[in-house]
C-alpha cells in the first residue's frame, strides 16, 4: 500500500503421510490411518510507523484439517484415528522503540479450534488387572491440543552505556490461557491459565557478557505435556520451577 504498510494474503497446503499404529487392543480395521491434509488460509496487514519506532503485524487465520491424525492413550494404548478439525484466529504483533534504550515487544494470539469424530478406545484396562469393555465411540468439538483461546507474550528491556559496555536490564514471559494438552480434552489433560515472567540483568562489551537471570520468577507449576489415560488415570510431565543462574561468554 505505501513504503510503510504491507498487505499480504496467502494460502498454503501441508500433507502428512498415512502411517500404521499397531498396539495391544488395536484391530486390523483400526490399524492404518489415512494422511492428514490442511489447507491454511492467512490474511495479514505489517505497518511501520512514528519514523520506524513501531511496527504492528496483525494475521488472520483459517486452518482446515481433512483426516486430521488424533493421538489418543485413554485406554492405556496409543492409538492414532482420523478426525476432522479446525482452528481459526488471529494474531497482533507490537514492537516499539520509543528511544535507543528502550525495546518492548508485545503479542496476543487468538484461538478458537475444534475437533469432531475422535475414536475412542474399545476397551480400557484397569489397575487390578481386568479390562472393561464399551462400544467403539466418538468425541465431538473437542478443541485442538496446545491451542488455548488466548495468550499473551510481553518483553520490555532497558539498555544504557556504562564504561566500556552496556548494561541491560530484561522482563519477559508469556500468559497461556485455558488449554488440553489432549485431544480427547480428559481431566487428567486439562491445563488452567497460567503465566511465566522471567528477569534478567546483562553486562556486555565486544569481547565478553555476563548475565544473571531468574527463570519463572513466580514458581508457577504447570504442565507441559499429559496424557489422558483413561480409567487408569493420567500422566503429566511439569515445566521447570524456578530457578536462576549467571551466564557468561567471551569471544576470541
Amino acid at each position: 500500500m505505501s513504503d510503510s504498510t504491507l498487505l499480504f494474503a496467502s494460502y498454503n497446503r501441508g500433507i502428512k503421510g498415512g502411517n500404521f499404529a499397531p498396539s495391544a487392543n488395536v484391530t486390523l480395521d483400526q490399524i492404518r490411518h489415512e494422511e492428514e491434509v490442511l489447507d491454511a488460509f492467512e490474511l495479514g496487514v505489517k505497518t511501520e510507523f512514528l519514523d520506524g519506532r513501531a511496527r504492528l503485524n496483525a494475521t488472520a487465520f483459517y486452518y482446515d484439517y481433512s483426516d486430521y491424525q488424533a493421538f489418543t492413550f485413554s485406554g492405556g494404548t496409543p492409538s492414532v484415528s482420523n478426525a476432522q478439525a479446525e482452528n481459526q484466529g488471529a494474531e497482533i504483533e507490537l514492537t516499539l522503540l520509543p528511544t535507543e534504550n528502550w525495546d518492548i515487544l508485545l503479542g496476543v494470539s487468538l484461538q478458537d479450534s475444534s475437533v469432531d469424530n475422535v475414536e475412542t478406545p474399545q476397551s480400557q484396562g484397569t489397575p487390578v488387572g481386568f479390562s472393561v469393555d464399551w462400544p467403539v465411540d466418538f468425541l465431538n468439538d473437542m478443541e485442538l491440543p496446545n491451542t488455548p483461546d488466548v495468550s499473551f507474550n510481553y518483553l520490555v528491556r532497558y539498555n544504557f552505556d556504562v564504561g566500556q559496555g552496556n548494561l541491560a536490564f530484561q522482563f519477559d514471559g508469556v500468559y497461556y490461557g485455558d488449554q488440553y494438552l489432549e485431544v480427547t480434552n480428559g481431566a487428567a489433560a486439562f491445563q488452567e491459565a497460567y503465566n511465566v515472567a522471567n528477569v534478567s540483568a546483562t553486562y556486555a562489551t565486544d569481547a565478553w557478557s555476563l548475565r544473571a537471570w531468574v527463570k519463572n520468577v513466580a514458581d508457577e507449576e504447570y504442565k507441559q505435556y499429559a496424557l489422558d489415560l483413561g480409567i487408569l488415570g493420567g500422566t503429566a510431565v511439569y515445566g521447570a520451577p524456578q530457578w536462576w543462574g549467571v551466564t557468561g561468554t567471551y569471544n576470541f
